[in-house]
């Protein structure tokens, strides 16, 4: 064969020939697509340490990541360098620890030097040099791990994620594009504390306790069973969940007595004395001691309470994740109280404030009925001359057992009628202190004597239907000396 050179021409042997073939097939293979791959192994780290406070100043922690395994998907021979590039998302940057990724082959094939990038770099590349004949085969590994760390953005939120990148290249263009470049979640921030509240609780007023409702229905003896004076209810608190891990990537993250959780209700706190958390339901709240130890909330306006606690107090020593504590709402003593409701929501601040979140909130979340109905005459008189009758309804189709209870402003008297009936789709009329006219089917009267104060002496009245609903109604009927009669509906409560 004749090869032209400098114009004139020279003879090639075939056996270069095929020599320069072979190499250039060799060089073929060894460039040629494989399927590659990276695999996928995310680290969960907790979103309450993806920040951290250093002399007053606030930073992103260095969270070490686990080792990222990728497949090479082509060969390489001596001389074919390479260049492996990891890329962050996201705003992810590498952390302080960056570590070159460790060859699966023989690692005297290979060098492996850090080429760009570094400590706060989103993008690090790392110069592979294939330095002996042997090479590296397709379905060699490159490690990328072995305690290098990354950081989220501050602030970050839960459910915050990167993803790492690997690309393959040379100094011009990728090389491993089949179907390279790869990508896969590398870290996501999870929250390991948490409160878990179930909406629709109820605790039941009393509405047929000695004085009607001033206490709660009881129920039968558990925890968070409720007592007369006491309404309880649970809820569910973690300083640790499962798969959330520390900054080491290596264990689970338990909240520190730093990472501070605020419980906060709203609501009608009226006739209420004390608002407890009894985290590690020792059947008592504890007074005093600060986040450390307090377990009594600040009541507020009458609209709002609150309590701080250390966050590693949630949960207990042996349950550190979903264990059950008992709200506890202690009623004043003597108080007459009424329906409502009350929402609760549960907040973290760890020891970087930025990285705040709220754990729970839930309106409705709590509340109390009653097994009555209960209709109130707020003034009542035995003003000689007066007199007073009450009047009631029943629309539904069963009779209604009525309570009566009188509280006088000054002074002493004899109830002398403790409950009456309105028969069904009835009507039943009863006096206060006069007795009943004849013929009439009045009941009465309620007060039979005054036994002590001088007239007038004013009075409170409450009749309690033992029928949560709205078909029972009343009113007071005001008769004044001179015959003209005063007729004023009894509010109900609830209200229906």
């Amino acid at each position: 064969m004749e090869k032209q050179i400098n114009g004139g021409y020279q003879m090639v042997s075939s056996r270069l020939r095929t020599t320069i073939v072979f190499f250039a097939i060799c060089g073929l293979v060894a460039g040629s697509a494989f399927a590659g791959s990276l695999a996928s192994n995310p680290t969960n780290f907790a979103h309450e340490i993806a920040a951290k406070v250093v002399a007053g100043v606030t930073s992103s922690n260095d969270l070490t990541f686990a080792p990222q395994v990728y497949t090479m998907g082509i060969a390489r021979n001596i001389g074919q360098n390479f260049i492996l590039r990891y890329t962050l998302s996201n705003g992810a940057v590498f952390g302080t620890t960056i570590t070159a990724p460790v060859y699966s082959g023989v690692p005297a094939n290979v060098t492996i030097v850090l080429r760009s990038g570094g400590t706060g770099a989103s993008v690090v590349e790392f110069d592979v040099n294939v330095v002996l004949v042997a090479g590296t085969l397709a379905g060699d590994t490159f490690t990328f791990g072995g305690g290098s760390q990354i950081r989220f953005p501050v602030p970050s939120v839960v459910g915050a994620t990167t993803t790492l990148t690997v690309d393959v290249r040379d100094v011009i263009s990728a090389l491993d594009t089949v179907p390279g470049p790869y990508t896969r979640t590398l870290a996501t921030l999870a929250g390991a504390g948490a409160v878990t509240a179930t909406a629709g609780n109820r605790a039941t007023i009393d509405a047929t306790a000695a004085v009607p409702l001033t206490a709660f229905v009881a129920q039968p003896a558990a925890v968070d069973a409720d007592t007369p004076t006491v309404a309880k209810v649970a809820i569910t608190t973690s300083r640790q969940t499962a798969a959330v891990n520390d900054a080491t990537g290596a264990a689970l993250y338990t909240l520190a007595p730093g990472d501070l959780v605020l419980f906060t209700l709203t609501g009608d706190f009226s006739g209420i004395t004390q608002v407890g958390l009894d985290i590690g339901d020792n059947l008592a709240i504890a007074v005093g001691g600060g986040t450390a130890g307090n377990e009594q909330f600040t009541i507020t306006g009458l609209t709002t309470a609150t309590l701080t606690v250390n966050g590693d107090r949630l949960g207990t020593a042996l349950t550190p994740s979903n264990f059950a504590s008992t709200l506890w709402f202690t009623k004043t003593a003597g108080a007459a109280l009424s329906p409502r409701t009350f929402t609760l929501t549960a907040a973290i601040t760890p020891v970087a404030a930025s990285q705040a979140r709220q754990l729970v909130s839930t309106s409705d979340f709590y509340g109390w009925i009653q097994n009555g109905t209960t209709m109130l005459a707020p003034y009542v008189s035995f003003t000689p001359g007066n007199g007073v009758k009450f009047r009631f309804t029943n629309s539904s189709n069963n009779a209604i057992t009525i309570l009566v209870s009188v509280v006088l402003d000054q002074g002493t008297f004899t109830q002398a009628v403790a409950t009456f009936p309105v028969p069904a789709n009835g009507s039943q009329q009863i006096t206060f202190s006069d007795q009943p006219s004849a013929g009439t089917g009045e009941i009465g009267p309620i007060a039979s004597a005054l036994l002590t104060g001088t007239a007038p002496v004013r009075a409170k009245v409450t009749f309690t239907a033992l029928t949560a609903s709205p078909n029972v109604a009343g009113v007071e009927l005001i008769y004044s000396p001179v015959g003209v009669v005063t007729l004023v509906n009894l509010p109900q409560n609830p209200s229906w």
